[in-house]
């Protein structure tokens, strides 16, 4: 089993079926929203609740300022 390190919170949302995150409120869009990040050494996985439910999203990009293939 992976041991994993939390980095801090991030916003994230999807775009085009993948998932991106920044670290700035502002930067993100407003459908962003906030999840905590954790690295395995090998991806980004995000932990989003929603409620009394939640999702875990792996290999998560940072953003760059546009989307993948772009």
């Amino acid at each position: 089993m992976p041991i994993y390190d939390q980095l801090p919170n991030v916003f994230a949302w999807e775009q085009a079926g993948q998932w991106y995150f920044v670290q700035d409120r502002t930067a993100a869009p407003p459908e962003a929203v906030e999840a905590r990040c954790f690295n395995d050494g090998t991806a980004n996985v995000l932990s989003i609740n929603r409620g009394t439910s939640g999702v875990f999203v792996r290999d998560a990009m940072p953003w760059n300022g546009r989307a993948r293939g772009q």
